[in-house]
């Protein structure tokens, strides 16, 4: 199985990457990136890495790389200080990006794959499952943009259902690296019973990489999964 992976650069990435180079099952990795990953992976025999800036663009050269991909993870993200100010880019990377690369795996690899089996795309989404007014009242801008990403993800679906498929991931907010984040999960635990557990708690993004490669492989029985689920898929 050969599946093409972005944002390899990241936490969520790099940990997919990981996973799809202990699956067995799998035996390419195409990453495509902007920038450079580490030497132990670019050297390792299962991947093939591909330089690439444009995401809206794939020339027919680059098609020709990518044929025979059953899916994409795309793990490609804003970093949250970049997401609070730059909303333009949030827009960009959050919406813009996912849905012009997956029509265009849609429209140019979906038909290629070996056996005619549907072409998984796997993504991440911001749509997250607390609808309070609170929650809505911080995080409009976000959630509009979750909408037009899985509405636009949803239609490209709907017009090809035969050859494509997708899958969103909806995790919650992901753990910081340094730690505090951790720290003030546990104490609001002893606040709300359940609430490391529930869709909203916090996680590693290296357990949303994890659910990733498994439903890239596997495909899942809905297509939106929820951090619970995500939980449970990682394990």
């Amino acid at each position: 199985m050969k599946v093409i992976v972005t944002g390899a650069t990241g936490r969520a990435g790099r940990e997919a990457v990981h996973c799809c180079l202990d699956n067995d099952r799998i035996t390419k990795v195409i990453i495509l990136t902007r920038t450079a990953v580490s030497g132990d992976i670019e050297s390792h025999p299962k991947v093939d890495l591909v330089m690439h800036q444009d995401f809206t663009q794939y020339s027919d050269y680059l098609i020709q790389r990518l044929e025979g991909a059953e899916a994409c993870i795309w793990a490609i993200g804003v970093r949250p200080e970049q997401a609070k100010s730059e909303k333009l880019l949030q827009r960009s990377v959050g919406v813009d990006l996912p849905i012009a690369s997956a029509r265009a795996f849609c429209q140019k690899l979906s038909h290629k794959t070996p056996g005619g089996v549907k072409f998984r795309f796997v993504y991440c989404s911001l749509k997250h499952t607390d609808k309070s007014k609170k929650t809505l009242m911080f995080a409009t801008d976000t959630r509009r943009m979750a909408n037009d990403l899985e509405k636009g993800i949803a239609e490209i679906v709907d017009a090809h259902k035969s050859t494509f498929e997708a899958y969103a991931l909806r995790p919650a907010t992901f753990a910081s690296a340094d730690g505090p984040q951790q720290r003030r999960t546990s104490s609001s635990r002893k606040l709300v019973s359940g609430l490391g557990h529930g869709p909203m708690a916090s996680i590693e993004p290296s357990r949303v990489g994890k659910a990733m490669v498994k439903v890239a492989c596997d495909g899942w029985k809905e297509t939106a999964i929820e951090n619970d689920v995500i939980l449970k898929l990682s394990n």
